[in-house]
């Protein structure tokens, strides 16, 4: 990183932005709220932002339910995960979750409704 990169980095921080930094290069980005600006030891960039990806398998443990935002009182069993889709039970019937619908429309919760969490991770 040349001297006009760390520049635009630091009047990036200075202007009230985002910075990451990641130690001794090893390329682990983390945010900070006052770097040091030692750039021997640390690499520093702007920050990145965050991108929506769908859920896994590995998210919904069992006894997982799943609810459309707008239904609050319509919660489903989850039954089934792929990696595009989500199957979820109520009492009599199925619905097939597609993983655009989950991530725009749907919250899930694994303690049984006391947390609702949005169906996306940030990354």
């Amino acid at each position: 990183m040349d001297l006009k990169d760390k520049i635009k980095v630091m009047q990036h921080f200075a202007d009230g932005g985002k910075v990451e930094y990641s130690y001794l290069r090893l390329n682990a980005w983390k945010l900070t709220d006052a770097p040091v600006w030692n750039w021997d030891s640390y690499d520093y960039r702007i920050a990145q932002p965050k991108t929506k990806q769908p859920l896994t398998a590995a998210d919904f443990p069992p006894g997982t339910v799943i609810r459309e935002k707008t239904c609050p009182n319509d919660w489903r069993q989850v039954n089934h995960v792929t990696e595009t889709s989500c199957w979820a039970f109520p009492w009599a019937t199925a619905q097939l979750f597609d993983s655009p619908t989950m991530m725009a429309y749907c919250e899930y919760s694994t303690d049984g409704g006391k947390t609702w969490l949005p169906c996306y991770k940030e990354v």
